[in-house]
Order: structure tokens, then C-alpha cells, then sequence
């Protein structure tokens, strides 16, 4: 088994157990997860793999619809003959892996979402949020990108961030690796925003695959999101670590154990029901 492009980073042996794949956030890229990978590989005994979003990293794919993305993926995979995966995501990876689990559960063993949403219930809602990404995309274009990071990560949900000592490493990382890509990103803003993707709420009930819901305590909004998903399917689970939006980069020795039991539980008592 080969991955054969440069979208992807990987840790471990490839071997006939499905591999763990992880998707980042919006601004981020497959080297989110490097620092990470090859713990959980070891915890796991299986091959991790981390993929660059479409406009984000290396992906140099010009549309990042969800109905792009996914079929990119899935292409990639067969190209490498991986037909079973374990998913997670980040925020917007979160995302597009919920819409993945919903599209084609048959293929995904497990899936854990890290701060995540099935999207905006209302057409209001939707548009409001269409406009407000809209208006980052201009920016993008048009400002200059240290002073939009700088922005966007003065987002309250991000304060948990700027208690880590490696935050200004962090931010040096984000503009180095989207020198380039602001482009690609308005794309994703456009296409792949909260108010544009598919909302998901109403499939949740018929979501039968385990489902690790990963959310920081400080992070009120999406522990709230978090509690709702539960609600409409009870047989997932939820984990608070401590923190807020990320908390892979503010709690990662608990994001790691909590990944590994989750996936190791899934693993020997996998749920047997149909979609």
C-alpha cells in the first residue's frame, strides 16, 4: 500500500489493519497532526495518515465543495487500496468527515470529531454565516496574510491557544505554510463554510458506526453543539479535555489516550447494526 502524492503525511507500517486518517482545520494542513502521529501509530499499531484539504497545504485542488472533497478522497484511497478507514477530523475537518460517515458509512469503521458541527438548521442562519465568510474570503484576497492570522486567532474560541508557548511558533507555521494558498483558502471560506455545507442534523439518528465526539471544556459553543448531536444519537459518545477549540495542540497527551481508547473500544466491540 502506497500513497502516492504529496497530500499526505504518514507515520507507521501500512499493514492489513485500517489505517487511522486525520483531517485539520481551516488555515491548517496534514503537518497539523506531525508532532502527533507517530505516538498514536504506536498506540494504535496501525498506520496514521494526515491529508491536506483541498486550498490548504499542498492540495492545490481548485474546488473545495464537500462533493470534491470527498470524491478526492476516496479516490486517493483507492488509488493506495485502502477500502476500510477510521476517520477523524478537526473543525472543518470535522465536518467533512461527518458528511464522509454520512455519505459512505460502509467504508468508515469509526469516527471521531473533534469540535465539530453537522452545520446550521436554519436558511437565516446559513446566509448570515455566507456573508460573514464572505467578507473573510475579500480579506484574504486583499489584506495582508500575518495581519488576518493575527486576526482570526484573536477569536475568543481560540484563547486557549495564547497560553501555549509555542503559539508565536504556531502562527510562523500557519503563515509559511499559506504563503500562496490564500486563494485556495477563500475558496474553501466560499465553498466550504458552515453556510454552505449540507446541514446533517437530520441524518444524525441514522448514523449507526461509533462516534467520539472530542470537544474542550472552555469551548461553551461547541460542547453545546456536542450535547445536541448526543441527544439525537445516544449512542455516541462525548469527551471533555481540558481547553477550548484545539484541544490536540492545548491537551494532546489526553487527546492521544482519549483517540487510542476510543479506537481500541471500537475496534474489539465494533457496533453491528445497519445505516
Amino acid at each position: 500500500m502506497m500513497i502516492p502524492t504529496a497530500n499526505w503525511l504518514s507515520s507507521g507500517s501500512a499493514s492489513t489493519e485500517p489505517p487511522l486518517i486525520l483531517l485539520h482545520g481551516f488555515l491548517g494542513s496534514k503537518h497539523e497532526w506531525q508532532n502527533l502521529l507517530p505516538q498514536l501509530s504506536q498506540k494504535l499499531h496501525r498506520q496514521c495518515l494526515a491529508w491536506d484539504l483541498p486550498g490548504h497545504g499542498q492540495n492545490q485542488d481548485s474546488d473545495c465543495h464537500f462533493e470534491n472533497m470527498a470524491a478526492q478522497f476516496w479516490h486517493a484511497l483507492d488509488q493506495a487500496g485502502i477500502e476500510k478507514i477510521h476517520l477523524l477530523g478537526y473543525s472543518l475537518g470535522a465536518r467533512l468527515a461527518l458528511y464522509l460517515l454520512s455519505q459512505t458509512p460502509e467504508r468508515i469503521d469509526s469516527c471521531i470529531l473533534e469540535s465539530g458541527s453537522p452545520g446550521l438548521g436554519s436558511e437565516l442562519e446559513r446566509k448570515a454565516r455566507r456573508l460573514h465568510d464572505e467578507q473573510l474570503a475579500l480579506q484574504l484576497e486583499n489584506a495582508d496574510l500575518k495581519d488576518f492570522l493575527e486576526r482570526w486567532y484573536q477569536q475568543p474560541l481560540f484563547s486557549g491557544l495564547h497560553q501555549l508557548p509555542e503559539f508565536s511558533e504556531l502562527l510562523n507555521r500557519r503563515f509559511k505554510e499559506n504563503q500562496g494558498q490564500t486563494a485556495g483558502l477563500a475558496r474553501a471560506l466560499r465553498q466550504a463554510g458552515t453556510g454552505i455545507m449540507p446541514a446533517l442534523w437530520e441524518q444524525l439518528p441514522r448514523l449507526n458506526k461509533p462516534v467520539l465526539l472530542l470537544v474542550g471544556a472552555n469551548d461553551q459553543k461547541f460542547v453545546l453543539l456536542a450535547q445536541r448531536m448526543l441527544e439525537l444519537n445516544p449512542s455516541w459518545q462525548i469527551k471533555t479535555l481540558a481547553g477550548g477549540h484545539c484541544p490536540h495542540l492545548e491537551a494532546p497527551h489526553d487527546w492521544l489516550q482519549a483517540v487510542a481508547d476510543f479506537i481500541s473500544h471500537a475496534v474489539s466491540k465494533p457496533l453491528n447494526r445497519s445505516r
